[in-house]
């Protein structure tokens, strides 16, 4: 048995660099300003150097069109939440629009950015191999444009099952992507991939120079962000909230389930973390009126795992309604599994910055922390003796995220983190005091804590969406 599937082609050595194959797309697919599904980069290097009284130059340019890259494994059909993405018998990626809640999360996951968000749709949309025109017995309309006929789409017969390997011998002369070395594609792309990309690029000979090559059109290809869209959802400050929210309502249902502290003012306090973080990802949505969707793909998408796991956390607060103890566990292990699952959900390949034990590192210190802060806030409010290790674990929790940003100062942003570090340091400071202040100063002091510890907590979140900027594409 063998399958036909359609794939592009790229012959960067005939490519001019007219951008026609980019202009007949956004044309044929009517798409708004800052949304291209199909990019031409320009890749440029070199410079001149003296020898002896000559002078000569190293200069080089050439350029790389791409677009979806329909793949035999799609990422982008993995990761969606609502099941949006759809696979045809050709191997012909597309999206069910009408299923779309516009939560970005497949244009993350794309090691190759083919899905964008749309601020003015609300929703991604990403390039579906113009399946109309195929269905026609025409090409695709980037095809139909290049006038130096670079860009193709063949059809390629292969085994069912077959590996990599064989799909590229199917295609004499060209070389795929994936087999590549790194050096040889410096254009944003993936050396290797696991999601199998059906696309084989002819590379120009500039490729195999071992010069610094730049972007030179960076600005034009970048795709759309939500700083772009509207005033009540600017970037990604709906996904901080959430999830300092719901890791913070962790970390109080496992300190507070730890040291037996668990007062009704906590629980409650609780409660309202979880309802206050469900409400904040809703603002993250572009359709943010169809949330019941998102858990029709927990086969599969790892952020559809993470709603569920949130339900459940809400469940187990119920439940302690009726019986405490039982209740309290249940709410103890879902919010470490929620801690886990939202970590897991930004362990993606396509953003390199995310795909750390970093990630994971630094969501349970954060709820770890917020979580006894609280505890020991209420204790000191209550009038009850807060645990002799509570502060010095907390300045021990300061000191690890410290430690986290400094580890991944590559990715922050640097004003930032400076701010963040300087609030890690106050509250340092204040904890170091607290352990002999007087009773009277106590409260303010363990106020002044919590504050900039969550201070410095928002600070490093939003600094975490912002390397998002660093994906591959």
């Amino acid at each position: 048995m063998s399958e036909v599937r359609y794939a592009f082609t790229f012959d960067a050595s005939a490519c001019t660099g007219c951008k026609a194959c980019q202009v007949a797309c956004k044309d044929k697919n009517q798409l708004p300003t800052g949304i291209l599904w199909r990019r031409l980069y320009e890749v440029s290097g070199g410079s001149w150097r003296q020898e002896g009284a000559a002078w000569s130059n190293t200069v080089f340019a050439y350029n790389v069109s791409m677009a979806c890259n329909h793949c035999a494994d799609p990422a982008c059909a993995a990761a969606c939440p609502t099941g949006a993405y759809l696979v045809r018998g050709d191997g012909i990626v597309y999206q069910e629009p009408e299923k779309c809640l516009g939560c970005e999360y497949c244009s993350w996951a794309c090691p190759y950015g083919a899905p964008q968000y749309s601020p003015d749709r609300g929703r991604t949309t990403k390039c579906d191999l113009c399946r109309d025109l195929l269905d026609e017995g025409l090409p695709p309309a980037c095809v139909a444009a290049c006038p130096m006929r670079a860009l193709e789409v063949v059809e390629i017969e292969t085994p069912r099952g077959a590996e990599q390997p064989s799909r590229a011998e199917a295609q004499s002369g060209v070389q795929r992507l994936w087999q590549a070395p790194a050096a040889e594609h410096p254009f944003p792309l993936p050396a290797t991939s696991r999601t199998e990309p059906y696309v084989a690029i002819k590379p120009h000979r500039a490729m195999a120079n071992d010069l610094a090559r730049l972007l030179s059109n960076r600005e034009e290809v970048r795709p759309a962000t939500r700083l772009e869209s509207a005033w009540w959802r600017p970037g990604e400050w709906p996904l901080v909230a959430f999830t300092l929210l719901g890791q913070a309502a962790a970390g109080v249902a496992c300190i507070s389930l730890f040291t037996g502290l668990l007062s009704p003012g906590l629980f409650a306090a609780t409660g309202a973390l979880l309802v206050a973080a469900a409400l904040s990802s809703l603002l993250h949505l572009g359709s943010p009126l169809s949330p019941w969707r998102a858990t029709a793909n927990a086969r599969a998408s790892r952020l559809s795992r993470e709603i569920i796991v949130l339900a459940l956390f809400g469940v187990a607060w119920f439940l302690a309604l009726v019986a405490p103890r039982p209740g309290h566990i249940a709410m103890a292990v879902c919010g470490a599994g929620l801690v886990s699952s939202m970590a897991q959900v930004y362990r993606l390949d396509g953003v390199p910055p995310w795909n750390t034990w970093r990630t994971f590192g630094a969501f349970a210190a954060s709820a770890l922390l917020l979580g006894l802060l609280t505890v020991a806030l209420a204790a000191t409010v209550s009038g009850r003796e807060t645990a002799a290790w509570s502060w010095p674990l907390a300045g021990a929790l300061l000191a690890l995220e410290a430690w986290l940003a400094w580890a991944g100062r590559d990715v922050e942003l640097a004003t930032w983190q400076g701010w963040r570090v300087g609030l890690i340091t106050v509250a340092m400071i204040a904890i170091a005091v607290l352990l002999v202040a007087p009773p009277p100063g106590a409260l303010a002091l363990a106020a002044l804590v919590l504050v900039a510890a969550l201070a410095q907590e928002v600070l490093g979140r939003r600094a975490f969406y912002a390397a998002a900027d660093q994906r591959s594409m």
